[in-house]
């Protein structure tokens, strides 16, 4: 992973944004996996957090709502928007990135897995995002970037651009975090992946 401390992914709805998180957070669950996930971030002791999410998307407000409230509140945060045209960009800035920078990606699978999920249901969601989930808990770099961008953008899975930043960058890492579920008819998957443990000489 290069200068890559940690990768984590964490879904993007608004539910996320502390205005939700009252006596009756509907979130509360999706919230504290979060928080777990980024507590495996902080142990790995990063100086910064590069934050990527689809351009004009509230990835990067449900992202800064998750950091303030957690291990890594106090260090520096710097947004890099991505879309299909700007993966290769995005990733080579991730390659070239400071030692010491942890990644926090943003994104959903399908929002169409039942009939009240927000885009109503399409019988192709359950096996996509079965593919999904097992790519990423795996992880399997090269399954991700084979995720087709029509079929995603079918199934309102708002997570594809982040899965082929993912893709390049999670090579020789181990998943040191998973969950994932479908609460509200969308699928969410929040994930902390570590690099493989230095071999003692």
């Amino acid at each position: 992973m290069s200068s890559i401390t940690a990768v984590t992914l964490i879904p993007k709805p608004l539910l996320l944004l502390p205005a939700y998180a009252s006596l009756a957070d509907p979130a509360a669950e999706l919230r504290a996996h979060c928080h777990a996930a980024l507590a495996q971030v902080a142990g790995a002791g990063p100086e910064q957090v590069t934050v990527i999410a689809e351009q004009a998307s509230p990835g990067f407000r449900v992202a800064a709502a998750v950091l303030a409230d957690s291990a890594l509140a106090d260090l520096p945060v710097r947004e890099l928007p991505v879309t299909e045209q700007t993966i290769d960009a995005v990733v080579a800035e991730v390659t070239a990135a400071a030692a010491g920078t942890a990644l926090l990606v943003t994104g959903d699978g399908s929002a169409r897995r039942d009939p009240k999920a927000p885009g109503h249901f399409d019988p192709r969601a359950a096996a996509f995002d079965a593919e999904v989930c097992r790519a990423l808990a795996a992880p399997d770099p090269a399954a991700l970037a084979a995720l087709d961008a029509g079929t995603a953008r079918e199934l309102l899975a708002a997570g594809w651009l982040g899965w082929q930043v993912l893709a390049r960058v999670l090579p020789d890492t181990r998943t040191a975090y998973w969950w994932a579920d479908d609460p509200f008819g969308v699928q969410y998957a929040v994930a902390t992946w570590l690099p493989h443990p230095t071999p003692k000489p």
